[in-house]
């Protein structure tokens, strides 16, 4: 994976009826029960949004679009902060950009971050971040923040990693306890994190994977 990533959206606008966007247009791991997570999830958060009085609608709005390339300008508005797009969005892994404080980060023009969920949720943990109300309070970030859903890590840690119908169980790298990540356990550590944009868990493939029975797995 790159230490960038570039943000586009295929809607000119879009409206969701929760605190946070899901962006599932990824391929899932298998989980009869992974649709009923997420839609409770989303009406606690329009529930929050409700009682706090702010409205939980995000908005994507295209400003321009070239008629030859459809490279196009727009901005597109999160809970935490409104991103123009296209932007370079810097990895911090684990909450942090290596060599830089936050302050520094927003000066060199970033809108929005990415963490990684499956680090996150074994370091600081959900508990200590349901303890700061979030990622944004715990690393003093105060713009938008997207977090991947921890399914990559089944190919780089794939050495720790057993793949399952249900998710993915690892072994921590960090005390050898073992962690099962499931779709459910992904949205719910993202949840602790407070991100703006989620990723649900899909199911990664490695490039040089020869099985064509794993390919067809992950992908049908």
């Amino acid at each position: 994976k790159q230490n960038s990533h570039a943000i586009q959206l295929h809607h000119s606008s879009f409206v969701c009826s929760h605190k946070y966007f899901f962006v599932l247009n990824f391929r899932t791991m298998a989980s009869s029960s992974t649709t009923a997570v997420v839609t409770e999830v989303a009406a606690m958060a329009a529930k929050k949004a409700a009682i706090s009085g702010g409205s939980p609608a995000l908005t994507f709005n295209i400003l321009a679009e070239c008629g030859t390339t459809k490279a196009r300008t727009s901005l597109m508005k999160l809970p935490h902060y409104t991103v123009e797009l296209p932007t370079f969005m810097p990895v911090g892994t684990q909450g942090t950009m290596k060599g830089l404080l936050p302050e520094q980060v927003k000066e060199a023009g970033a809108q929005i971050i990415l963490g990684n969920t499956y680090h996150l949720g074994m370091r600081p943990g959900t508990e200590l971040l349901d303890q700061f109300s979030g990622l944004h309070n715990f690393m003093k970030w105060d713009r938008a923040l997207l977090t991947d859903s921890g399914g990559f890590q089944m190919v780089s840690l794939l050495e720790l990693a057993e793949i399952t119908e249900d998710g993915v169980k690892f072994k921590s790298p960090y005390d050898g306890a073992e962690i099962m990540l499931t779709p459910e356990k992904s949205i719910e550590i993202q949840n602790s994190i407070g991100a703006d944009i989620m990723m649900q868990l899909d199911d990664v493939v490695n490039v040089t994977e020869t099985e064509y029975e794993r390919f067809k797995t992950a992908t049908y």
